[in-house]
């Protein structure tokens, strides 16, 4: 049986304090779809960058660069406008209290 690997390009990190960030990249799957994987996590190897700190493309790697607890994909433009509309509509809910 053939292992199942996902290859990544293009990969960026955001700092977000402490040990956490939020990593951004290309994921080609194992069947040769790519879509756009979004993960927040711990770090693995890299050193931690500064709260809001992007790092350059880290290009082509085997693995991602933080743990993957928290990811999703997109595979299509009309997902992503559709997650952000709804973020945008709940970020003042967070800024008020909820009010």
């Amino acid at each position: 049986m053939e292992e199942r690997k996902n290859t990544f390009r293009n990969v960026h990190v955001l700092g977000l304090g402490g040990q956490w960030a939020i990593a951004v990249g290309i994921v080609t799957d194992s069947y040769g779809t790519e879509k756009i994987r979004i993960a927040k996590g711990r770090y693995k190897e890299m050193a931690p960058l500064k709260e809001g700190e992007l790092s350059q493309s880290l290009g082509d790697v085997d693995e991602f660069p933080i743990s993957q607890p928290n990811k999703f994909n997109i595979k299509r433009a009309a997902e992503w406008e559709a997650v952000s509309t709804l973020v945008e509509k709940l970020l003042p809910q967070l800024e008020t209290g909820g009010e």
